[in-house]
């Protein structure tokens, strides 16, 4: 009898909380938000997620993407309970090796990098968001020093077969390398530059394109938000000042295999227009773009991008939500979209973004 009643209790529990979730659920259906094309069309870009999250206990989950398909879910505590998230789930193998002290991991929006030196050996893992593949890899590389002791590797640029590789001293902010990993041979190059490391300074690759290489410079103990950095074209023969750059007070994307340099100036204020800065290491010239925005943007602080040269953005406008894609290479609005709140909650924020 006493087992019965313990069992009779738990049910009740769960019930009690199953109920719970489905009225609540029950009591968010409708459409909130809507979105509505305001340039272009959907069907000319590549599908977004745009997730937008309300405040409170009883906070909400939206889920936007460009063919206008909207996923309301809970995010209350039974809600987190039954909710599947969309975030990739990666293979265990590879999760494993991430969480490793002397394993290092970078990335970008397509893919993500863990790197593990050891034992004169470099081990070189990737997982590619969208095919949900892994791709790993073992190197020779004979040296007596560690990741996550002596060295920290970070992924620059892949192009193709060929991935660069940032490697640091930790204890010695000079001593900076450049390797590149043939993925279809098995060896491990370094890429040496012209120029050594200032005296107390630290480099930061930015850019490989061809046989040309784009660094900057700063002091290793300033401060790094306020500390400005000096811009350096490394082509195999010589080293040059990029004063192009440097008098520019914003930071720079490489794109196209890193042929362009771009940087973007995101406005503090609200505005109708993005303007942006882009290098061209073929011509070594700097132009300067922009497009005009139908919308009223504020608070731009949510990019992706593809490898096409199309810059995902999405903000708060003054009635809701915007996410515009511009083709930067053309210098062309090719869509915008705004995302209408019929409740008018306040307090929604954007969660996250990205380029499905």
């Amino acid at each position: 009898m006493k087992r019965y009643r313990q069992l009779l209790i738990y049910g009740l529990i769960i019930l009690m909380t199953i109920g719970s979730y489905i009225g609540y659920t029950l009591s968010i259906q409708g459409a909130d938000l809507s979105l509505e094309t305001v340039s272009g069309k959907s069907s000319q870009i590549e599908n977004f997620n745009l997730r937008l999250q309300t405040k409170g206990m009883r906070s909400t989950i939206y889920d936007v993407n460009a063919k206008g398909d909207i996923e309301k879910q809970s995010n209350s505590y039974v809600g987190q309970l039954f909710r599947e998230d969309k975030m990739t789930d990666l293979p265990d193998k590879y999760y494993a090796f991430t969480t490793k002290m002397e394993t290092n991991v970078s990335g970008d929006e397509q893919s993500e990098y863990a790197i593990q030196i050891k034992h004169n050996k470099l081990r070189f893992k990737m997982f590619t968001f969208k095919t949900e593949e892994m791709f790993e890899k073992t190197f020779q590389y004979d040296t007596k020093l560690e990741t996550g002791i002596d060295l920290q590797a970070s992924v620059i640029d892949k192009q193709a077969m060929k991935v660069y590789i940032q490697l640091d001293r930790i204890d010695q902010p000079t001593k900076t390398k450049l390797l590149v990993l043939d993925l279809t041979g098995d060896r491990v190059e370094e890429i040496v530059l012209q120029k050594p490391v200032a005296p107390k300074n630290a480099r930061q690759f930015l850019a490989i394109h061809q046989n040309e290489i784009v660094y900057t410079e700063q002091p290793f103990d300033g401060d790094e938000e306020n500390t400005k950095h000096s811009y350096f074209l490394d082509d195999g023969k010589s080293v040059r000042s990029i004063e192009e750059l440097d008098q520019q007070q914003i930071g720079y994307t490489p794109y196209a295999n890193g042929r362009y340099l771009i940087g973007l100036r995101l406005p503090e204020r609200e505005t109708k227009r993005i303007e942006w800065s882009t290098f061209d290491l073929e011509t070594k010239r700097l132009s300067e773009h922009s497009v005009s925005s139908p919308l009223v943007l504020k608070k731009i602080d949510w990019l992706d991008s593809t490898d096409e040269m199309e810059l995902y953005l999405s903000s708060e406008t003054n009635a809701g939500f915007q996410v515009s894609v511009i083709d930067l290479k053309h210098e062309q609005l090719i869509y915008q979209g705004k995302i209408k709140d019929a409740n008018r909650k306040k307090g929604t924020n954007i969660y996250d973004f990205s380029v499905q």
